[in-house]
C-alpha cells in the first residue's frame, strides 16, 4: 500500500511504566533505543568532557551547529541504518497522495516542564520556517533548499487534534521527512512574543536575536537530551534534561550521562590538541579535509591520541567524496567529443588506481571510493552499482577503439584534429590531497598515452570556472560534502537542472542530452515524490544502475574521519557513521564504564 504508518523502532515493544528513571519524569510512550544504536545498554552517571566553536547564536534557525544537543526534531535518521524514525512524533502517516504527512506526537514535556503539544509544531513551522519575515542564513538556505520544481514544497501545519498535526504539502515530495530533522521544534510559550508576526510591538529582528551568545539558561525550554546548566564566554555546562522521552530496552532513560563539559574555543583544533596533550578531553572527532586539517596535523592528532591513554574507536571514510569530472561542454571541439563518449570515460575509470591515490595522495588518511552513494543508505544496491577495476590493458584497448593512437610516438596520443590528447586538470591548490592526487593522476594517464597537466588555482577562482553555464575548465578534482543516503542528495548532481551539474550543464537546455541522463531525470523527480520505501528502493537501484555505468562523473576517495574516546566509555560502536547530524543520537547513548 503506498499509505502506510512507520512505526518507530519496530524491533522493540513500548513498555509502560516501570522505568528508571531516579528523579526524572519519563513520559509514557517514551522512544525505546536498542541496537544497533546501544549495543551496550548502561547506567546513568559521569560526565564528558568536549571542545565546541564560540557559538553566535543557540537559536537553531540562526546556526545549525555544535548545539543540536539542544534540540529535538518531529523525525530524526538513524545514524547506523540510515532509515528514518519519529522522534518527538510517535509516528507518521504519509496521505495517498504524498502531498501530506499526518504525526502523532509523544506525550512528553519540553526541560522546564511545560508539556509539548501542537501549538509547538504550528508555531515552529507556521510562524518560524514559513514566515518570510524572518530571515538568517540558515533560514535562507533551508528555504531554498526545500524549493521543488520552482515552488515550496512545504504549504502549511494544521492541527487535527490535541495530540495530531498534518503537514500540508505543495507537491509530493518524500524529502520532507529528510527535512524534517533538521527543523528543531520550538517552544512557543518561551519565543511567541519574539516573533512579530504574533506580537506586533516587538523588534522585526526579535527573533533572530533570542538564544543569542549573551541568554541565560532560564531563558530555555529545550526536548533535546541535555539543557544548559551554567553559560559563559569560555565554558558551558549541559546537563541531563530530566523530562527527556527516550530509554534503552532495560528501561533506563537516556540520556546516560550527567552532564556535558563543553570548553568554548575560537581554535577548536588546536584546543583539542592541547587538551588532548593534558588529558583533559574525553571524545574528540577529526575529519581531514587536507585544507584546514593536513596529513602532518592527522599524524600528530592519532600520535596524541595513543600518547594521551584513549582509543581510537573509529577510523574509516569522512563525510567528504572526491570525484573526477570531464567537462562535457568543454570549448575545444575535439576534448568535447571524446569527453562524451562513454568509451573514453570508461577508459579513465579503468585507468585510476584508487588504492595508490589513497597511498600517494592522501598519504592513507582517507578511504578509496568507486561509488558515488554510501553502503550505509537504504536505498543503496550493490547489485546494482557498475564498478570499474584498475586495468591498464582495458584503458589502452578502448582508447584504441576511439582511434586515439600515438602516431609520432612521442608517448602521447593524437586527438582527431592531430593535437596531443593533452587534458588540463584543474584543482584547488590548498588542498594537499588534490596536489597529490593531481601528481599520481598524471603518471596514471601518461601510462596510457594521455599528457596531464595540472592547473593549481585558489579555491575561489575553482568555484568561478565551475559555476553553472561555465566552461572554464576542462577536467577536475573536487569534493562534496554528504553522505548520499537520502534522494535530496542526488539531486543538485546528476538532475539536468542541478546546481552542481558541472559535468554537462548544457543539458538543462535540452540539446544532445543523452538518453541516459533523460531517465535520470525521471527517476530522481519519481524518488522525490515517491512515499512507499519499497517502490522508491526499486527506482533508487535503477538509478544507481543507470549512473554508475555511465560515468557522468567517476568517483576516488573519501578522506578519512577518525573518533577518539576516554578507556571507560560505553556504547562507541556508533561512532562508524560519519553523518555530523548524528552526534546528538551518538552522545546520548555515550555511558561511564567506571
Amino acid at each position: 500500500m503506498r499509505t502506510k504508518i512507520v512505526a518507530i523502532l519496530l524491533a522493540f515493544v513500548v513498555v509502560m511504566g516501570g522505568l528508571s528513571t531516579g528523579q526524572n519524569s519519563v513520559p509514557p510512550n517514551p522512544k525505546i533505543v536498542g541496537e544497533p544504536l546501544i549495543v551496550e545498554p548502561g547506567k546513568q552517571g559521569g560526565s564528558l568532557r568536549l571542545v565546541v566553536d564560540a557559538p553566535p547564536s543557540y537559536n537553531p534557525y540562526v546556526i545549525d551547529g555544535d548545539f543540536s544537543l539542544l534540540y529535538a526534531s518531529l523525525l530524526e535518521r538513524n545514524p547506523i541504518t540510515y532509515e528514518v524514525e519519529g522522534a518527538v512524533a510517535e509516528s507518521f502517516e504519509w496521505a495517498p497522495d504524498g502531498k501530506a504527512i499526518t504525526f502523532t506526537l509523544r506525550n512528553i514535556k519540553f526541560s522546564d516542564g511545560t508539556p509539548f503539544t501542537v501549538d509547538d509544531v504550528l508555531f515552529t513551522i507556521n510562524d518560524v520556517v514559513l514566515n518570510s519575515e524572518i530571515t538568517s542564513d540558515f533560514l535562507n538556505d533551508l528555504r531554498n533548499d526545500l524549493m521543488v520544481l520552482g515552488q515550496p514544497a512545504f504549504k502549511n501545519a494544521e492541527k487535527l487534534d490535541a495530540r495530531r498535526v498534518r503537514l500540508n504539502l505543495n507537491t509530493p515530495f518524500s524529502g520532507a521527512t529528510f527535512f524534517l530533522q533538521r527543523m528543531r521544534i520550538l517552544p512557543r510559550h518561551k519565543l511567541a512574543d519574539k516573533v512579530k508576526k504574533l506580537n506586533p510591538s516587538t523588534a522585526p529582528d526579535a527573533f533572530v536575536k533570542a538564544w543569542g551568545p549573551d541568554a541565560k539558561p532560564d531563558d530555555f525550554a529545550i526536548l533535546g537530551p541535555f539543557k544548559i546548566k551554567t553559560l559563559d564566554s569560555k565554558q558551558i555546562l549541559l546537563e541531563r534534561n530530566p523530562y527527556y522521552w527516550k530509554v534503552d530496552k532495560n528501561k533506563v532513560q537516556l540520556p546516560y550521562l550527567n552532564s556535558l563539559e563543553l570548553t568554548i574555543a575560537h581554535d577548536v583544533r588546536q584546543e583539542e590538541l592541547n587538551r588532548l596533550k593534558a588529558g583533559q578531553l574525553d571524545y574528540v572527532t577529526r575529519h581531514v579535509d587536507f585544507v584546514t586539517f593536513k596529513s602532518k596535523d592527522a599524524q600528530e592528532f592519532l600520535s596524541l591520541v595513543e600518547k594521551s591513554g584513549m582509543k581510537l574507536a573509529y577510523q574509516g571514510i569522512g563525510p567528504q567524496s572526491t570525484l573526477l569530472s570531464l567537462n562535457q561542454d568543454v570549448a575545444d571541439d575535439a576534448l568535447r567529443a571524446i569527453f562524451r563518449d562513454l568509451r573514453f570515460r570508461k577508459a579513465i575509470a579503468h585507468l585510476i588506481d584508487r588504492d595508490r591515490l589513497v597511498k600517494e595522495g592522501l598519504l592513507g588518511y582517507g578511504v578509496a571510493r568507486d561509488t558515488f552513494i554510501t553502503p550505509l543508505s537504504a536505498l543503496y544496491d550493490k547489485q546494482a552499482t557498475a564498478r570499474f577495476e584498475f586495468n591498464l590493458e582495458k584503458a589502452k584497448n578502448l582508447l584504441d577503439d576511439l582511434g586515439l593512437k600515438d602516431v609520432n610516438k612521442d608517448g602521447v596520443r593524437e586527438l582527431s584534429n592531430g593535437k596531443p590528447l593533452q587534458i588540463e586538470l584543474l584543482i584547488n591548490q590548498a588542498n594537499e590531497a588534490r596536489v597529490n592526487s593531481a601528481k599520481v593522476l598524471t603518471v596514471l594517464f601518461a601510462s596510457a598515452g594521455i599528457k596531464l597537466v595540472t592547473l593549481a588555482l585558489p579555491g575561489t577562482e575553482v568555484s568561478k570556472r565551475i559555476a553553472p553555464g561555465s566552461t572554464n575548465y576542462q577536467a577536475l578534482l573536487i569534493s562534496l560534502i554528504g553522505t548520499a543516503a537520502s534522494p535530496v542528495d542526488y539531486f543538485t548532481l546528476f538532475h539536468s537542472t542541478g546546481p552542481n551539474h558541472f559535468f554537462k550543464f548544457s543539458d538543462v537546455q535540452g540539446k544532445d542530452v543523452p538518453d541516459f541522463q533523460k531517465r535520470v531525470d525521471e527517476l530522481l523527480i519519481q524518488i522525490s515524490r515517491e512515499t512507499d520505501d519499497a517502490k522508491q528502493k526499486a527506482l533508487a537501484s535503477e538509478f544507481q544502475k543507470l549512473v554508475s555505468e555511465n560515468l557522468p562523473v567517476i568517483w576516488l576517495f573519501s578522506p578519512g574521519f577518525y573518533a577518539a574516546t576516554r578507556a571507560g566509555l560505553g556504547n562507541t560502536g556508533a561512532l562508524t557513521t560519519h553523518d555530523a547530524a548524528s552526534q546528538t543520537l551518538i552522545l546520548e547513548t555515550f555511558w561511564r564504564k567506571e
